[in-house]
């Protein structure tokens, strides 16, 4: 009664507090009440307010409950919010690797094209003047073939010959140019010469 009348202590007070906590006592609390204001018999003069000391009460032992919930679901929305912006990010760098792993390879495809073989050949009484990348310039003979692949003036300047061709070189140091006829090669760095080479001829 000294609780409900606000005259216990404060270690009173707190071992009434941690009782209510416990399981159960909650209901053992509000039936004890409700046989107290069935037959209250206060004194005469006593005008407190048991409905409000009542809802103090409940306050006081819910509170730190309501607190302590409050406290984790702040902390259960911080972590969820950590964890979406790790995941984003981790998302977002695979998107990244995935797209650089996809352009190197379409890169790969676009700067390796299929190396072909170019030839080309004169008829009787025809001729061909060929105008290279590098600006050698081959005339081709009657009766001649001459061929390369798509690459040459790149890595190397080679040909290969069958018949008659005159050529005037463009000079470069660093990429000799070489005609291969029936089995020999002649290499020229900047000059004009004549190759004459038809099976049974030289």
């Amino acid at each position: 009664m000294k609780f409900l009348e606000g005259n216990c202590s404060p270690k009173e007070e707190h071992e009434v507090l941690s009782w209510l906590k416990q399981p159960g006592s909650s209901e053992k609390f509000d039936l004890f009440l409700e046989k107290y204001f069935e037959n209250p018999q206060p004194k005469l003069d006593d005008k407190t307010d048991y409905q409000e000391l009542l809802k103090k009460i409940h306050s006081k032992v819910l509170k730190p409950e309501i607190k302590k919930t409050a406290k984790f679901r702040k902390l259960l929305v911080e972590s969820l919010r950590i964890a979406a912006s790790i995941t984003l990010i981790l998302f977002s760098g695979y998107l990244l690797i995935e797209g650089f792993r996809y352009r190197d390879k379409n890169e790969l495809a676009v700067t390796k094209p299929e190396v072909q073989t170019i030839s080309r050949v004169t008829g009787v009484g025809e001729k061909l003047t060929l105008w290279m990348p590098d600006k050698t310039i081959i005339t081709v003979n009657s009766q001649s073939e001459i061929s390369f692949t798509s690459e040459y003036g790149k890595k190397d300047r080679l040909v290969t010959l069958k018949g008659e061709a005159f050529f005037e070189i463009s000079p470069d140091s660093l990429r000799p140019f070489r005609v291969v006829s029936n089995g020999i090669t002649t290499t020229a760095l900047g000059t004009a010469f004549n190759v004459f080479a038809r099976e049974g001829q030289f």
